[in-house]
């Protein structure tokens, strides 16, 4: 019982990274389109050189949340599956439409 709690406790840490990484992204990427309207491209510049590695590492931690989901609870990865054939079928229909 411990360990699906340990298990569970793991998951919600990296929603909790991913959650941060994805804000500062956020964050960055609204500063470089301010800075990119404005004359100080230097200042773009440094935050065009800080969206791309974060973007990365929140990409890395969206992973890691399937994979921990389907490696430690496989009953629920099979749950999400069913859940959301629908609706990520229709998000792949729509992305390829576009």
């Amino acid at each position: 019982m411990s360990s699906a709690f340990a298990a569970a406790g793991l998951i919600w840490f990296v929603i909790f990274v991913y959650a941060l990484a994805g804000s500062v992204d956020l964050g960055a990427t609204f500063w470089r389109m301010v800075f990119a309207r404005t004359a100080d491209h230097e200042a773009e510049r440094i935050a065009a050189r800080y969206v791309s590695p974060l973007w990365e590492a929140a990409n890395v931690f969206l992973v890691l949340i399937a994979v921990a989901l389907v490696g430690f609870f496989p009953g629920a990865s099979y749950a999400y599956g069913t859940v959301l054939l629908l609706p990520v079928s229709l998000i792949l229909i729509l992305l390829t439409l576009r």
